[in-house]
């Protein structure tokens, strides 16, 4: 199943989600309890410089999970999640001895089994690790090997840690297959990735007893020119993250948004709130710099952006409060200022220096309200300002709320495309007897364009002006702009 994909000059990459039967297995129906999934990675590479005919150029399927990459120049990085499970070494072996009431039955001796497992120690590891294969254009196979060699493991962060976590790169920009560099370290697991220019950073949500809902944070260096990553540091923060861009990089320090419930945990009040958090790389340990907390009590993160010594987070619960914080000295970052208005924001992206241009819900205090979309100035962070907002019709919603790639913001042309979705019920006369007896489904599926004027004022109402909507028999997915 294709879940991403890069597009670099004439360079296609195509990352896929492959899941295989467990072996021994492949003509097994039923089964109760259904057996474990072998989760594998496939990362396809095509020339597209004939755009009737792309060239296949390389593949390369990994063991693992895939949970996300991010791309710099021709390098592509995959974050790979294996599950090793219970790692068990076999059995001490008996011996072929006979039975006496005396002695039992005899197994081999302790020095014996050490020994023994020395000589199998490569076939133990290889039936461990993770592995990976390449192939070339005509399918043979060019590389093959571990993702991770064992000497370049790091160890747990922690007892009872059983997921090797492996960061992988590969140059799609070249015509020879594999892998360029790969690093791995056991730790508890891996959802969300952020990445700057000079690290990247994957996080795992994780419950303590001590602190409940916490954000544990590995943290690798990786070189766009060569490929090469290398494991870095560790830390963790109090709270859950809600996607990765509630973290940041700034000047070498981790910034990084949560929410923390306090139920069970915290200050124990049960009274949830948003917490910020500035991380520095410690010789490998991210250590705390500053922080703010207690912002917005009783209320979740719907949307955080960030931008050099300044950020923006909303929050909601009855009432989206966008809050402009000054982060100019991580040591002591604050809340400047604040706009509230029903609803909140599932996604913000600022358009130029002082304006944030947000997709989000015009929810009332009670119950689920359509999508819109709103235009805020930021230039005062002690004042931002809403300047104009566009509701959707009732019933509806955007791809665009829960993923960034469908909102299609176009700057030389200040337009955004957006896609909208509508379900709703409406009664129908089927039998044309003038009663609408039956009530029936409906379903629209619009791209809508809106022009954006950043010039515009609260008072002039026209920031946010509607182009055209453009009507579709299937679900809109992603809009793009060819030909000015």
């Amino acid at each position: 199943l294709p879940t991403a994909e890069y597009l670099h000059g004439d360079r296609l990459t195509v990352i896929s989600e492959v899941v295989d039967p467990p072996p021994g297995m492949d003509n097994v129906i039923d089964c109760f309890p259904p057996p474990p999934r072998q989760m594998k990675t496939l990362v396809t590479v095509y020339d597209v410089t004939d755009r009737d005919s792309p060239a296949l150029v390389q593949k390369t399927e990994l063991d693992g999970r895939y949970v996300q990459s991010r791309r710099i120049d021709d390098f592509v990085y995959l974050v790979q999640d294996h599950d090793q499970g219970e790692i068990l070494l076999p059995p001490p072996e008996l011996l072929d001895e006979p039975v006496t009431p005396e002695t039992g039955r005899v197994h081999e001796s302790q020095e014996r089994y050490v020994e023994r497992m020395q000589e199998e120690i490569d076939s133990i590891i290889d039936s461990i690790l993770p592995h990976y294969t390449s192939f070339g254009p005509d399918g043979e196979i060019v590389q093959t090997g571990f993702l991770n060699a064992p000497e370049d493991l790091f160890q747990p962060p922690s007892d009872g840690a059983r997921n090797l976590i492996s960061v992988v790169s590969l140059n799609v920009g070249s015509d020879i297959p594999g892998i360029s560099q790969s690093t791995g370290i056991l730790t508890d697991g891996a959802d969300k990735i952020y990445g700057s220019l000079e690290s990247l950073y994957v996080f795992d949500d994780q419950s303590t007893p001590e602190d409940r809902s916490v954000t544990q944070i590995s943290k690798f260096d990786w070189n766009a020119q060569t490929g090469t990553v290398e494991f870095a540091a560790r830390g963790r923060v109090a709270g859950r993250m809600l996607n990765q861009f509630s973290a940041d990089e700034y000047e070498g320090d981790l910034r990084i948004a949560t929410t923390v419930s306090n139920s069970g945990s915290g200050n124990w009040s049960g009274r949830s709130e948003t917490a910020l958090f500035v991380l520095r790389d410690d010789a490998g340990v991210l250590e705390f710099v500053g922080g703010m907390q207690n912002l917005a009590l009783d209320e979740s993160i719907r949307s955080v952006r960030f931008m050099g010594e300044r950020a923006f987070v909303t929050t909601f619960r009855n009432i989206d409060p966008l809050f402009a914080l000054d982060l100019s000295d991580p040591a002591h970052p604050e809340s400047r200022g604040h706009v509230t208005m029903p609803g909140f924001n599932s996604y913000m992206q600022l358009i130029d220096e002082t304006h944030i241009l947000a997709v989000g819900r015009n929810t009332p205090a009670v119950g689920s309200g359509p999508t819109q979309v709103s235009l805020f100035d930021v230039s005062d962070l002690s004042r931002p300002e809403l300047i104009d907002q566009y509701t959707f019709e009732r019933f509806s919603t955007s791809e665009a709320e829960a993923d960034h790639h469908a909102f299609g913001w176009f700057a030389e042309h200040r337009v955004l495309a957006m896609p909208s979705a509508r379900s709703y019920f409406q009664r129908v006369d089927e039998d044309g007897d003038g009663y609408h007896e039956t009530r029936k489904p409906f379903r629209e599926d619009q791209l809508f364009a809106f022009q954006i004027d950043v010039t515009a004022t609260r008072e002039s109402g026209d920031g946010i002006r509607l182009l055209g909507e453009i009507e579709h028999q299937s679900p809109v997915r992603r809009s793009a702009f060819i030909d000015g």
